[in-house]
């Protein structure tokens, strides 16, 4: 290989090697903020924790109401499309039936 072909490698110094890793001092910054916040989640007295449960254990309940109240309603909806069906096609038959 003539010395001609050779690229030379770009910012092999340090400004330009370190500048790879400009932007992790940041994420570090954020996971250390994260894990503070888990760490004073995990320092959490009982009481509060209870506390917690209770509210997640109503929200569960209150989702899990509205649900069952979309499926009623659901079928209601389904039942009621049936019933008029089946009136067109006794209509529809009287009406041959009488011609």
């Amino acid at each position: 290989v003539k010395p001609s072909k050779i690229k030379p490698i770009k910012d092999k110094t340090k400004k330009g090697f370190l500048g790879i890793f400009k932007g992790s001092s940041q994420k570090d910054k954020d996971a250390k903020k994260e894990s503070a916040e888990e760490l004073k989640k995990r320092k959490m007295s009982n009481k509060e924790i209870a506390k917690e449960l209770k509210k997640l254990e109503k929200e569960q309940k209150r989702i899990e109401k509205e649900q069952k109240k979309e499926a009623a309603t659901k079928k209601k909806e389904e039942e009621k499309k049936k019933k008029e069906e089946e009136k067109k096609k006794k209509e529809e038959e009287d009406d041959e039936n009488g011609e």
